[in-house]
């Protein structure tokens, strides 16, 4: 069976998880309408108590806030993600400044950050300059600060130029951040925690091949770096469907997933490291 034509693996919630998840990164507003519907009306049965809903670009907002108004298990944070750092413009921040004085359903910035992993796009245009994008982190940054907001980063082939940032803006991280989709080091995941930071796993931790012990360890090591009350459980979705899933479109019912994998790492049972995650995310969003 050629690959291209390879049956994927149907995904089944593991029955000894009974402790509802928070998925805290999902992109909602990429779903078709009845893929939201079954997301929203199945969270109970598919194990989760709360999802927050990211904004990673302008037009996102409107329907995260709509969705978050009428299902009360729903937050939300929105901001510019590093590709479109050119669309971070005054007008949009005085949006966001407004909405925080409205919506307790707004609870951080973001994602924002920085991705030097391309100089193009996936449609072929131009990716932001680095200066750019570093404007817009910068910008969004201080907003967090001003609005009393975590902010969400996604920080890709980057992390230099994300510390240097951050170590020179430490005074306007007094409300925390999640360093999403963490794609890090040991040695980084601790500068960020010393940072105040919270690091968040997703589906991109389970790629280590199981035939390949380093890779395993590697991702383990990273993984029991992040202190108890620092780590967060997401899925990124509808991208990074983690391992064995890898090549479907992801849902937030997946961060159990994630989950399972960081409880072998930590060799714990997996309903505790759900409980720890919940906890970390609700004392951060203040939710």
């Amino acid at each position: 069976m050629s690959k291209k034509n390879k049956q994927l693996k149907i995904y089944e919630k593991n029955e000894d998880i009974n402790t509802l998840a928070i998925d805290s990164h999902a992109h909602l507003d990429y779903y078709s309408p009845e893929e939201l519907s079954d997301v929203l009306d199945n969270m109970e049965k598919d194990g989760l108590e709360y999802i927050i809903g990211i904004g990673a670009r302008p037009n996102a907002l409107n329907e995260l806030v709509s969705i978050a108004k009428t299902r009360k298990n729903i937050y939300y944070c929105a901001g510019i993600h590093p590709y479109d750092a050119l669309l971070y413009t005054k007008e949009y921040e005085e949006n966001l400044i407004n909405l925080s004085k409205t919506d307790k359903k707004f609870v951080g910035i973001g994602e924002c950050g920085l991705d030097y992993h391309s100089e193009v796009k996936e449609d072929g245009s131009p990716m932001p300059t680095r200066e750019e994008q570093k404007k817009a982190f910068i910008a969004q940054i201080k907003l967090a600060c001003k609005l009393e907001k975590p902010i969400a980063m996604h920080i890709r082939d980057a992390h230099d130029d994300a510390i240097k940032i951050l170590r020179e803006h430490k005074d306007y991280l007094k409300y925390g951040g999640i360093v999403h989709c963490y794609s890090g080091d040991e040695k980084e995941s601790l500068i960020y925690q010393d940072l105040g930071l919270h690091i968040s796993f997703s589906g991109s931790i389970t790629y280590a091949r199981q035939n390949h012990p380093e890779e395993i360890e590697k991702a383990n090591a990273i993984i029991r770096s992040v202190a108890k009350d620092k780590f967060l459980i997401e899925t990124d979705c509808p991208y990074l469907s983690p391992a064995p899933y890898r090549g479907q479109k992801n849902f937030p019912k997946m961060c159990l997933v994630v989950a399972e994998f960081l409880s072998n790492a930590l060799e714990c049972d997996v309903n505790k490291v759900i409980d720890q995650s919940n906890k970390n995310t609700k004392a951060l969003f203040k939710i």
